[in-house]
Order: structure tokens, then sequence, then C-alpha cells
């Protein structure tokens, strides 16, 4: 079972149960700290503040944020991140902490030599959507194409450059 951060109950305006079943959702084994569900939404809307600051940010949401703000965002604890960038959630500073993270992870996948199947691997695993590692692919090669042609540029065309030379000094000489 998840455990509320260390310095969670140092000011937490709620009791702790209570705070992680917001944050959480409701414990299958234990049910509900609250009496019913307006009390849950009342807790909800009254210490709203306070759980996003402490549970709703770096590309998560707490459980009662999806049930009481969004519920037409579906929660997937393997792909959170993901799913709130497509649903346009995140402040612009958000998202491009999220983003900032992935493009680590996917320079990671090719820092480290994977193959295709393994990079698809990670990227799942670290929960980059698709069509960012797509675009960043993209990017990635046209940039190593112009890494490359700075690095060799071509031969120059020695026939071409002393037909101009001569040419130059012919029309010099006349």
């Amino acid at each position: 079972m998840a455990e509320l951060p260390d310095n969670a109950d140092d000011d937490c305006p709620l009791d702790p149960a209570e705070a992680q079943e917001l944050w959480l959702g409701i414990n299958p084994n234990l049910g509900s700290y609250f009496p019913d569900r307006e009390a849950v939404e009342t807790a909800w809307a009254r210490h709203r503040d306070w759980l996003m600051q402490e549970f709703g940010s770096h590309g998560k949401r707490p459980m009662a944020w999806y049930v009481f703000e969004r519920p037409d965002v579906p929660f997937s604890d393997d792909h959170e991140s993901s799913t709130l960038w497509r649903a346009g959630v995140f402040t612009e500073a958000e998202r491009a902490e999220v983003e900032r993270e992935w493009y680590c992870e996917f320079e990671h996948a090719h820092a480290r030599g994977f193959d295709a199947a393994r990079r698809r691997a990670h990227y799942r695993w670290a929960d980059i959507p698709p069509e960012l590692a797509r675009r960043w692919a993209v990017e990635r090669r046209c940039r190593g194409k112009t890494i490359r042609a700075l690095k060799d540029p071509p031969a120059p065309d020695v026939k071409k450059f002393l037909s101009r030379k001569l040419q130059t000094r012919s029309v010099e000489d006349a």
C-alpha cells in the first residue's frame, strides 16, 4: 500500500487516512473512510488546493480529481502522464517538465544502443506518447544527417575549380 510522503502529515488539513483516500482512491480491503460520497466531495472541495499541491503535479493527479473534476479523463496507473498530456490538462510548465523527462528517456534508449524493439519497449515503460517518440525520431534523424554533412563535407570538384581558375587567368591576361 502506498504511504503518504513523510512531510504530508506535518501540515495536512485532513486525517491522513482521508487524505490517502482522496489521493489514491478507496482502499479495496478496508472500504471508504468517509460516511458517504457527499462527504468525500465536500472534503475534496474544501482541501482541493492542498491535495493538488501535494499530489497533483509532475504528470500525476489525485484520484479525487478524476472523480470530481475530470470524469471524462480515464485513469491509467501505467499511462497516467501520457493520458493527462493528451487530455491537455497540464500547465505549460508541467507539460515542459514531463516532456523533458520523456525526452531524457528517449535519448537514454538511443545512447544505450537499444534496437528498435527495445527502444519501443523502453518508451512504453517510460510512458512516452508514441506520437512524441515518432516526432523526436524524425528530428534525431535530421539532426544526424546535418551533423554528418558538416563533419564530412563533399569533396570539391577539382576540375570545375581549375577550369574556373584558368578562365579567370585568361580574362586577366587579355
